[in-house]
């Protein structure tokens, strides 16, 4: 195993660990999780201390970031890092067991950029709880802004929590548009540790190879945040700019992996360009659009 990261890193990720462990041991039991949704979730409110200098250096080049793309600012996918407590919190308020949540999509908007060294503010909200026969579905948001603008981001999560036995939903057909490969991008075994390392998220799934080869995924899988970085980078280099992305997860990504194109459509009617990643043999791991 080589990590390549200094091992330090993780103790930028205490606050972290503390929270969506607790939260975590909070949930698995029916007698401490909440018991029914609240009628009026709270917006819950955190201050960040602004990640060094170091962490964030190390979080752009393992995204493939040029060194001065990010000279002054955080990279906007750094919420897998800011966002991650956050989230666990909110998500903390509906009464399921949160360590069987899968990530099913996300919208990013940006409307500045956070710069380096300030205190982040979040403000996180349960926005909507669904169900239907495969699954509860949850839908979380946290803006994030500093001192001089507390709405510079907005982060949507979507979430499931699929239900034991239920038949899986047939895809609705798609009409796709042409896309051309724009790029590509590589992870090798250790890439889900190092990932952990850089944003606090150690699932074990992603993390910790003896547990993941008991699972339905018979290893490691990368984080879906790990995705998103990587392709956003992508297609940074290919020169598109982005300032509202809306995506969807489509399927794990096994470690290592080799070869994953990102593929980018023409703009639409509205301006929107439709994006996705694709493995060498076709499939799909996420797939979305945006708008620069």
């Amino acid at each position: 195993m080589s990590i390549d990261l200094p091992l330090s890193l993780v103790r930028e990720q205490i606050p972290t660990l503390v929270t969506s462990f607790g939260v975590a041991l909070r949930s698995m039991s029916p007698l401490t999780r909440p018991r029914r949704l609240p009628e009026t979730p709270r917006t819950l409110t955190e201050r960040v201390a602004a990640p060094s200098q170091r962490l964030v250096d190390h979080y752009a080049a393992w995204s493939g970031a040029p060194p001065a793309r990010y000279r002054d600012t955080l990279p906007p996918h750094f919420c897998s890092h800011w966002a991650f407590g956050m989230l666990a919190r909110v998500g903390g308020q509906a009464p399921y067991n949160v360590t069987e949540i899968l990530n099913q999509g996300l919208r990013l908007q940006l409307r500045a950029p956070l710069p380096r060294g300030e205190d982040l503010l979040l403000r996180g909200h349960l926005e909507e709880v669904s169900e239907d026969e495969q699954r509860v579905r949850i839908h979380t948001r946290i803006v994030a802004g500093w001192s001089q603008q507390h709405d510079a981001v907005i982060v949507d999560s979507y979430a499931s929590i699929p239900k034991r036995g239920a038949a899986k939903a047939k895809p609705a057909a798609r009409v796709e548009p042409e896309y051309r490969t724009v790029g590509e991008w590589s992870v090798d075994a250790d890439d889900g540790l190092r990932f952990g390392l850089l944003t606090g998220d150690f699932n074990p799934i992603h993390t910790f190879w003896p547990l993941a080869r008991r699972s339905k995924f018979r290893g490691c899988i990368l984080h879906g945040f790990g995705m998103v970085a990587r392709s956003w980078e992508v297609l940074a280099d290919a020169e598109q700019e982005i300032s509202d992305i809306d995506l969807r997860f489509i399927r794990p990504l096994p470690l290592p992996s080799a070869g994953l194109q990102v593929q980018l459509a023409a703009p639409d009617a509205q301006g929107r360009r439709a994006f996705r990643l694709r493995n060498r043999d076709g499939g799909l791991h996420l797939a979305g659009s945006f708008t620069g």
